[in-house]
């Protein structure tokens, strides 16, 4: 019997360890000196491991981007050296690794000092810019910035336990405790000794939930403290639901896992270390001399590689762009199937690259394919804790990289997976940098009908920045999930990858103002065709590769034999022609598909 955790995933520490045999069908080898033994220590915390070998792959023992941040954190703290993340893909064993370090020069590591206690302190550019568009769009903006979640609880649940161990988590973190406020035309962040605050209980139905959590999200007001409530429906006597909800301003993904693990260690009395710092004390590092002058340097590349006309992604859409932003959207999931995700990690393993490297190059010749463009932008999130220190912190960290691509259609696909691989690995070696800091440096036409820069973003492995991969551990309660409707789109897309259990699952949350369901449907079908060919043929050039799928062409030889076509449809096809006449063949199979006429009859036109 293969032995769960309390959210139903497979608990690998309770999986008896294969004798001889590493996490990566690799022969055990012990570390041999110092250095090597502190490599294993960090490997083991950092990925979940409890025996690592020194000839271990780090990305084939479940290693990634954040993973990878964290380790470089953990180097740096405890052996001196600032690694490169790049020279983990080139060293990806602790063998390897050892020597490298052995070579570099030491780079003194230096603790984020506390800051002064006074009333007001500076806050961080990711908050400035949260704080400008809740103002900016007022009430039109609404809830898109509160990060909300919701548990079912079964089991003798005590509900006066819970709300002491909320009221030591507000103690706790100061981000629980903190307001927002301008003073003459600065803005600046205000940590209250105690904030008025009370767990909400209520008893209902189950059918009642639904509008219960509907009216628990509501905005909040970022000038009073805490920006955060929780409520607490009993359902039945050991059945209820957990609700919880913060402004992005003081959390992030990160910490709503601290929060919830945390959280859980409370409620069984647990004690928790002390915080060496708190945010206010992040936020001040921040806004020093030093990292300013560290902030400019990586500036530097950023506005290199952003050089010149930026593009805007023109995807054919269902319906007008709004001329304001719209944040209405919906969730759309499909999965690739195993064989499929065993044949893609034997070929990402062959080119030396990540699953997350390969899906992005991926996404990135979707998105050419569909918009005719060869320059694109597409953003992906990161944690943003660069520093060892702030791993603990509840606050807003969270960053996103800017990574563009030229894709030609004489590149072959090999080709354009190290160009995507070398950009990514130079943007995390530059990731210091705020993309709202960014932002204010380049010269773009504000247009409120988009996000700047980017309009769509691509993350995998979110199970690591999830909140119901949070360790929930209390005897003899089952806390579980709590799937409901968001209905907000930041982003035209957004497309997660996640791989769980040998599975590769992805979501695609779609604004509902551009696109229908059905259209992002294509899109996924489409994106596994690119995917096949690629694993067939990785050398294969971007001109070669084919949107429309076997079964698709099929249905366009079905339609393409039934003559019969009426009046309106003739009307409508060409309306669609004129509109469409500088896409390519490609892009118009995809946007005629819906009306029933085939690649043949467009090329006739």
């Amino acid at each position: 019997e293969i032995p769960l955790t309390t959210n139903g995933k497979v608990d690998k520490k309770a999986m008896p360890e294969p004798s001889g045999i590493g996490e990566t069908g690799v022969e055990y080898a012990p570390p041999t000196n110092r250095t090597e033994e502190t490599l294993v220590k960090i490997w083991q915390e950092v990925l979940g491991i409890e025996r690592v070998g020194i000839h271990d792959n780090f990305f084939e023992l479940g290693g990634h981007s954040l993973k990878a941040t964290m380790m470089v954190n953990h180097i740096h703290k405890q052996l001196g050296v600032s690694l490169p993340i790049r020279e983990l893909f080139k060293n990806p064993t602790i063998q390897q690794l050892e020597k490298y370090l052995e070579e570099v020069k030491l780079n003194t590591y230096a603790s984020i000092p506390n800051t002064k206690e006074a009333e007001y302190y500076p806050v961080t550019s990711a908050q400035r810019r949260m704080y400008a568009i809740q103002n900016f769009e007022g009430e039109k903006l609404g809830v898109s910035y509160n990060i909300p979640e919701v548990f079912e609880i079964k089991g003798p649940l005590d509900s006066n336990k819970l709300n002491v161990a909320l009221r030591k988590l507000i103690n706790r973190h100061e981000s629980l405790r903190t307001s927002f406020h301008l003073i003459g035309e600065q803005l600046v962040q205000k940590v209250h000794q105690e904030a008025s605050w009370n767990l909400t209980k209520l008893r209902a139905k189950e059918y009642e939930i639904k509008n219960i959590i509907e009216t628990f999200i509501k905005p909040f007001n970022l000038s009073e403290a805490p920006l955060f409530r929780a409520q607490l429906v009993e359902i039945g006597a050991n059945h209820h639901i957990f609700m919880i909800d913060m402004h992005h301003i003081i959390s992030d993904a990160v910490s709503s896992i601290i929060f919830m693990d945390e959280l859980s260690q409370y409620y069984v009395d647990s004690e928790l270390p002390d915080l060496r710092i708190q945010y206010k004390d992040y936020s001040a590092w921040q806004n020093s001399k030093e990292w300013i002058q560290q902030s400019e340097k990586q500036m530097k590349y950023w506005l290199d590689c952003l050089s010149g006309e930026l593009p805007v992604l023109e995807l054919p859409t269902d319906y007008a762009r709004p001329p304001v932003q719209q944040l209405e959207g919906d969730v759309f999931t499909f999965e690739i199937k195993p064989e499929t995700l065993s044949e893609l990690k034997e070929m990402v393993h062959s080119q030396e690259t990540t699953l997350f490297i390969a899906l992005l190059t991926i996404y990135k010749v979707l998105l050419s394919k569909y918009s005719g463009q060869e320059d694109i932008i597409v953003g992906t999130p990161l944690s943003g804790r660069t520093h060892s220190d702030l791993e603990g912190i509840m606050g807003v960290f969270i960053n996103t990289l800017v990574l563009r691509n030229q894709l030609k259609e004489e590149h072959k696909f090999i080709d354009l997976l190290s160009i995507v691989r070398e950009g990514v690995l130079d943007s995390f070696e530059h990731a210091d940098v705020p993309i709202e800091e960014l932002i204010s440096k380049l010269t773009l036409k504000r247009d409120v009908s988009r996000n700047p820069l980017f309009d769509t973003v691509f993350t995998f492995e979110q199970s690591e920045m999830n909140i119901d991969e949070a360790e929930i551990n209390i005897p003899n309660l089952s806390f579980k999930y709590y799937d409901f409707d968001s209905s907000v789109a930041k982003f035209d897309m957004s497309w997660d990858a996640e791989e769980e259990n040998g599975h590769l699952f992805f979501s695609v949350e779609y604004c509902t103002a551009l696109f229908k369901q059905s259209t992002i449907e294509r899109m996924s079908r489409h994106y596994i065709q690119i995917l096949e060919q690629v694993i067939q043929q990785p050398d294969i050039l971007l001109s070669e590769i084919e949107l429309v799928t076997q079964a698709e062409k099929q249905q366009l030889l079905k339609d393409f034999n039934n003559t019969q076509v009426n009046y309106d449809k003739e009307k409508t096809i060409q309306e669609l022609f004129e509109a469409q006449v500088k896409k390519t063949p490609n892009q118009l199979a995809v946007i005629f598909e819906d009306v029933g006429f085939t690649y043949q009859e467009l090329n006739e036109r």
